[in-house]
């Protein structure tokens, strides 16, 4: 019973953790800082906290929201991406896309010949960091899909573990003894959820509305609809 209970938090959890999460999140974490340097050769630095997001261009902070898009030099599922990304980009006016390399190039040029070659419009960084955005983002998203599996599982102990009514009981008689509602509710409140951790596969998409807090993430096939829609939901 616990088993198909957790199961049904976890795929729930995955799929909805970022809007359901985002009305309840703020700073949450240590905060951090990455430096990159962009394809017209300024600086963007990027301040992290938790689920909190803060991008810095040229010395300016952005008061937009910003669609972060992870990405590679070697990866071809990327490609399909840029042309509706230069899209997005071209019809939201209070809205920036951010394309992200989290490694360090080893020629500068290199970005500004990627953008050239692959026909992109949106901003390009590169990391000047020693440590990973990326990684940083991604230990915020286990500890948060893990928070909210362990309070579902907390919910549903609690669920499990009330009192049977007297009908049930009477129903029940003269059968095996059950184990106490004591019992029940000690058994389910020492379980503990399933550890979630992942990966992630690029492209990998981030957006953070523009009071800079995470709204959701994506990864996989995303059209660009989807992206549209919950733009549109952030900016009206």
């Amino acid at each position: 019973m616990l088993a198909r209970i957790y199961k049904a938090i976890g795929v729930c959890v995955l799929l909805m953790a970022g809007a359901f999460y985002a009305g309840c999140s703020g700073g949450g974490g240590a905060s951090k800082e990455y430096s990159f340097e962009s394809s017209d050769t300024s600086y963007t630095i990027i301040h992290q906290e938790g689920d909190k997001l803060i991008v810095k261009a040229g010395g300016k902070e952005l008061d937009s929201a910003v669609l972060l898009v992870f990405l590679a030099q070697d990866c071809a599922e990327c490609e399909a991406y840029y042309e509706h990304l230069n899209h997005l980009q071209a019809s939201e006016k209070d809205f920036k896309i951010l394309g992200v390399f989290d490694s360090k190039l080893s020629d500068k040029t290199m970005l500004k010949e990627f953008a050239q070659t692959h026909n992109i419009t949106f901003p390009l960084l590169h990391s000047t960091s020693s440590n990973s955005l990326l990684e940083s983002l991604l230990q915020t998203k286990r500890m948060r899909v893990n928070g909210l599996l362990q309070s579902g599982a907390q919910d549903s102990g609690m669920k499990d573990s009330a009192p049977e009514s007297s009908e049930s009981k009477d129903s029940v008689a003269g059968s095996a003894q059950e184990p106490s509602p004591e019992s029940s509710a000690q058994s389910i409140g020492d379980a503990v959820a399933p550890v979630v951790d992942f990966g992630v596969t690029l492209p990998y998409f981030v957006l953070y509305d523009n009071e800079h807090l995470f709204y959701q993430d994506y990864e996989g096939i995303v059209p660009e609809e989807i992206f549209s829609s919950d733009i549109a939901q952030i900016l009206q």
